[in-house]
């Protein structure tokens, strides 16, 4: 048996790719399966040392095909499902054995075509697939393209049917996106725990030094990055005792805002590079508390690895109401700091509280932090995708 992995958005250590190839790799080898990894061809050096990863990939996952705005949505489709198709044939030896499992951890709707023509053309015995969706159709689409992304998604996971239930297994990432997943496929999907990849539960002494809230990830504007920098600028006398540590990964993404910022806030520490797993970690662990403001009309079914990081840790956490952070607040019973809504007033009114509050909300942590690291962790999530298949 062996676990091939097919990931064309693995390209850094930026973002949730890298942290779930490095626990599939790590919980096949605890159990003593062989696994194999594809990967986009721009991926960094480095990592592909790594993951000693075949780059097979023209196209990365989220790779925007250039045309007119009124055919982008079926351009970029059927475009990349037709790259990552011939890519499939071109590079990945058909030399599977049936007990194989083949994984997509984040398959697309622009992904999922492709690979349904590479797996039909599989020679018998064909491996056993498992598709896990973690966003939904009109992910990085406007809205008015959402009903034609509901549309095609409604297709590619319908071409999947021919082929034996308990040979090609789909599952969610959080089960608001298993029941809108299994309202469109009209079977079943269940949900899989997020196999996050925890530090040691620490706690900073606010006594002896100032507290330091901390922003993790992707310089992404629906993650709130904008709001808390546009919060901070107006200087509120309640957080002037706070160090504030913003780490900016892509910061590409930035482009020449980031000069700005550092010019306007001199104090704030801007960390503007992709950090390793090690020093994401670090600082994880010095933060009293950790921002996750993220737009919830966006993450109402899109799931957060640095918040269950920061709840498994048992730190305070801001977030905003009606964000999937606060529907799993409530099942793991969790208590943040929530922003009544995406805006700048309402984050730095939740900042403001988050001061005050901080030492109360942390002294809540560990209940709901054991609850977290119980259920989302690598060797649970591991465990849960093999079971899939009876």
């Amino acid at each position: 048996m062996k676990l091939v992995v097919l990931d064309p958005g693995l390209d850094s250590t930026a973002g949730h790719h890298y942290h779930l190839d490095l626990v599939l790799r790590e919980q096949a080898a605890a159990h003593g399966i062989e696994s194999v990894f594809y990967g986009f061809k721009g991926m960094d050096p480095a990592i592909e040392d790594q993951f000693d990863a075949r780059l097979i990939f023209d196209l990365h996952s989220y790779a925007k095909v250039a045309g007119l705005p009124e055919l982008a949505p079926i351009q970029n489709w059927s475009t990349k499902n037709t790259s990552f198709c011939r890519n499939l044939c071109d590079g990945v030896p058909a030399d599977f054995e049936a007990d194989d499992i083949v994984v997509m951890h984040t398959v697309l709707g622009s992904e999922m075509v492709g690979l349904y023509l590479w797996y039909r053309s599989l020679p018998d015995p064909k491996p056993r697939v498992c598709l896990v969706l973690r966003f939904p159709p009109w992910f990085h689409l406007a809205r008015p393209y959402h009903e034609i992304a509901v549309a095609l998604e409604r297709y590619a996971v319908s071409l999947w049917t021919e082929f034996p239930a308990e040979r090609v297994m789909m599952a969610c990432d959080n089960a608001g996106l298993a029941r809108f997943y299994s309202k469109l496929a009209g079977f079943e999907m269940p949900s899989l725990p997020i196999p996050i990849r925890y530090p040691a539960v620490t706690a900073r002494d606010g006594r002896s030094s100032r507290p330091r809230f901390v922003y993790l990830g992707e310089a992404r504007e629906e993650k709130g990055i904008h709001l808390i920098v546009e919060s901070l600028r107006r200087r509120p006398a309640a957080l002037a005792g706070i160090d504030f540590t913003i780490q900016c990964g892509r910061p590409e993404l930035l482009g020449p805002l980031l000069g700005e910022w550092r010019q306007d806030l001199p104090e704030v520490d801007f960390v503007d590079r992709n950090l390793s797993e090690a020093e994401y970690l670090d600082l994880l662990s010095s933060a009293d508390a950790v921002l996750v403001p993220y737009q919830p009309d966006i993450y109402d079914v899109r799931t957060s690895h640095v918040y269950l990081e920061a709840v498994g840790t048992g730190k305070p956490v801001l977030i905003t109401s009606g964000s999937w952070m606060d529907l799993e607040s409530a099942r793991l019973g969790h208590t943040p700091a929530r922003a009544a809504d995406f805006t700048v007033d309402s984050v730095e009114e939740a900042l403001v509280r988050l001061v005050g509050d901080w030492r109360d909300l942390r002294a809540l942590g560990p209940a709901a932090g054991e609850r977290c690291r119980a259920y989302h962790n690598p060797a649970t999530f591991f465990d849960r995708l093999l079971s899939l298949f009876p």
